[in-house]
């Protein structure tokens, strides 16, 4: 099934009309689902439909005598990266392993700054090793 999302619709409107509308205009096998935001979790004035007739999504202007478009939903290019132990296929809500300290380098030769994860023997330092305390001179 192709997806697309509906932009040029209120956020107020029902998801069920959405659905009525597109069957009415020929596109009967239309899955309809209204998309929110990720942090506040408040519906957005964004739908996404699946169908398997994505052409004639192109043909509708019109929904619910609103004007409408239709744009392919975008897919992220990359995969989502933890901040906390900086490995991948997950996000730092769900983490369940250890913290990891990321070291950021100075290359010479171009200036250019490489991130990259601490060798095993790093990990072993103290955190206060790697980041010194800056009060710690005027004791």
């Amino acid at each position: 099934m192709d997806q697309r999302v509906i932009r040029g619709l209120p956020r107020e409107m029902a998801v069920n009309d959405i659905k009525e509308d597109l069957v009415s205009q020929g596109i009967a096998d239309a899955v309809v689902q209204q998309l929110t935001s990720r942090t506040t979790k408040k519906p957005l004035p964004l739908f996404l439909v699946k169908t398997k007739m994505p052409e004639k999504l192109a043909e509708i202007q019109r929904l619910a005598m609103l004007t409408v478009s239709f744009e392919r939903k975008k897919k992220s290019s990359e995969p989502s990266q933890c901040y906390r132990c900086q490995r991948y296929g997950h996000t730092q809500r769900n983490c369940r392993l250890a913290e990891r300290i990321a070291f950021m380098l100075l290359s010479s030769e171009d200036e250019s700054f490489n991130l990259r994860l601490p060798l095993d023997s790093e990990l072993e330092l103290e955190r206060e090793d790697i980041f010194p305390n800056p009060f710690e001179a005027f004791k």
